[in-house]
């Protein structure tokens, strides 16, 4: 399998997973009609998923287990304020948006890019080096914190995942990191949106 074709079908089932995050048929076959190429990857993929969702079913919630749950947390809670623990510094751009009080998809339309990208960064599959000034701009004024903080949380590994581990033993190869530029050409953006973020590259 060439890397284009990888690169390929990991953009496929990137964008496979991040909109149909428990698929069903109907959501197999409007892909494996979208992409016939790699419809066997495709089928194979989503058959993984049913299978690790199925290997840890979660009981159904009682009011009696709910409360139980509630007061539980809320004894942890009051033990982690006696303790006096430091904070946990965020390790990823998923952290960063949450102490923001934003989900990703919720920080990605406020940034002006679309929630594929915003998954990517989140998982460090875009060069940090490749990210234009005026692009971290924006995410710090979006998160309420500095450019050098998100660079930081961008520092590191690609981060595993399902479909990362997935296409790893298919091929062989090792989850692939793109520029920005790159991620912008792949995304669902309109093109003058497109267009905005590449000139600031260019």
């Amino acid at each position: 399998m060439t890397d284009i074709i990888v690169h390929e079908l990991e953009d496929v089932l990137d964008r496979f997973v991040f909109e149909h995050p428990k698929p069903d048929a109907a959501a197999l076959s409007a892909y494996v009609a979208r992409y016939p190429q790699h419809a066997d990857a495709l089928v194979a993929f989503a058959a993984t998923l049913a299978e690790q969702a199925a290997a840890a079913p979660e009981p159904p919630l009682t009011p009696e287990h709910e409360a139980r749950l509630i007061d539980a947390a809320l004894d942890q809670a009051a033990r982690l304020r006696a303790q006096r623990r430091p904070a946990v510094a965020p390790s990823s751009l998923g952290q960063l948006a949450q102490h923001a009080g934003l989900s990703l998809a919720q920080m990605a339309e406020a940034v002006g890019v679309d929630g594929f990208v915003a998954a990517k960064l989140d998982k460090r599959l875009i060069r940090r080096e490749s990210l234009p000034a005026a692009f971290l701009d924006r995410l710090a004024d979006v998160l309420a914190t500095s450019a050098d903080a998100i660079l930081g949380v961008l520092t590191g590994p690609p981060v595993a995942s399902p479909r990362a581990a997935f296409v790893a033993i298919r091929s062989a190869a090792l989850p692939s990191v793109e520029t920005f530029a790159d991620a912008i050409r792949a995304s669902s953006l309109p093109d003058p949106a497109k267009a905005r973020w590449l000139a600031e590259v260019e």
